[in-house]
């Protein structure tokens, strides 16, 4: 049974210990976590170590509503992440300076926490401290993050929603930052402490003739063609992660993932982009038929480089990647990962 968001774990306890500008803010590079259990594998953590790792962003759970025989459920957490292995986390954030839990909050949540968005800042905001201290994060959080992909119709809602969680945030010595999407940078800008302008999932991946939903060159360039900056400090995060988009007669199907490529009585392709199923294959319980087609999708160094120089960078500037899987990581060698994580004014 899902816990309300109304849940309380335990009392909360927080020193204070924000910043006290933000340029003195610690730079360094960071990574997303964003599975459902914790338990970071040894090769992932020898990763943080190699690059120097200082900034954990944690998923915590998110705040979604439900459809319960026609009537929509309060909202509530759902698919809060799980710590099974104690030991795990400890050697985990022993390898970090800074765990930043994250919350990730959908349209439908959001509109339905107008009717009383005081009580239900209180409560998210409680709940991810509680959280974090019945685990013994506490001394690694100084900062907590906010993800919605607000829209023109719900900017007001989310924006008072913003000012009261920071407001507490600042209470327990912690800041608040949120999540920048590419056409978020046109609009208002956030009342947070920061951002993180999200360079990935920039194209329609429901569209068969999208070349690259993850990062696509052309699909950033008219939103950074002439961007000058933005009036809250930005730190950028990246994709490194693969997923492979089906089609049935250029029909969307879903998004797939795990599939062996390189199983030519499978597959067949001619450009390792697009793959032609040759016989029934089956992907976590979904069956792709015959002359199905799935685009495989990640984003090259190239191109990741190539929009960097997009980008205004100042020493307060941290790269993020997203995310922790050594499934995905092993797509890259040490050498490109140590590019991705170079900032081009160290260059």
């Amino acid at each position: 049974m899902k816990r309300s968001i109304l849940c309380l774990l335990l009392p909360c306890m927080f020193a204070l210990s924000v910043w006290a500008s933000p340029g003195e803010r610690p730079v360094g590079n960071s990574i997303y976590y964003w599975r459902t259990t914790f338990q970071v594998t040894d090769s992932e953590q020898a990763f943080l170590r190699e690059h120097n790792i200082k900034r954990l962003y944690l998923r915590m759970f998110d705040v979604d509503v439900e459809q319960k025989e026609g009537v929509t459920t309060q909202p509530s957490p759902i698919a809060s992440i799980q710590f099974k292995d104690a030991k795990n986390l400890q050697q985990t954030m022993a390898l970090v300076d800074e765990c930043v839990p994250t919350v990730f909050i959908t349209l439908r949540a959001l509109k339905a926490m107008q009717s009383d968005s005081q009580l239900y800042a209180k409560k998210l905001t409680e709940r991810v401290l509680n959280m974090c201290s019945y685990h013994e994060l506490s001394d690694k959080i100084k900062e907590v993050q906010l993800d919605c992909d607000w829209t023109a119709t719900t900017e007001q809602a989310y924006f008072s929603f913003l000012e009261q969680v920071r407001t507490l945030l600042h209470e327990q010595g912690i800041e608040l930052s949120a999540t920048i999407r590419l056409h978020q940078l046109r609009s208002a800008v956030p009342p947070v402490d920061r951002g993180v302008l999200m360079m990935y999932n920039t194209g329609s991946f429901k569209h068969p003739k999208t070349k690259n939903s993850i990062l696509d060159y052309a699909d950033v360039y008219p939103y950074l063609k002439n961007y000058k900056g933005y009036d809250l400090p930005l730190d950028y995060a990246f994709p490194v992660f693969e997923w492979g988009i089906w089609f049935t007669d250029n029909v969307f199907q879903s998004i797939v993932r795990g599939l062996d490529y390189n199983n030519t009585e499978q597959f067949y392709t001619e450009d390792g982009v697009y793959y032609l199923v040759q016989r029934w294959v089956n992907c976590e319980n979904l069956w792709l038929g015959p002359n199905d087609v799935v685009r495989r999708e990640k984003a090259s160094v190239e191109t990741i480089e190539k929009v960097k120089k997009l980008l205004p960078f100042t020493e307060q500037t941290s790269i993020i990647l997203y995310h922790l899987d050594e499934n995905n990581l092993t797509n890259y060698t040490n050498y490109e990962t140590k590019t991705l994580f170079t900032r081009p004014s160290a260059r």
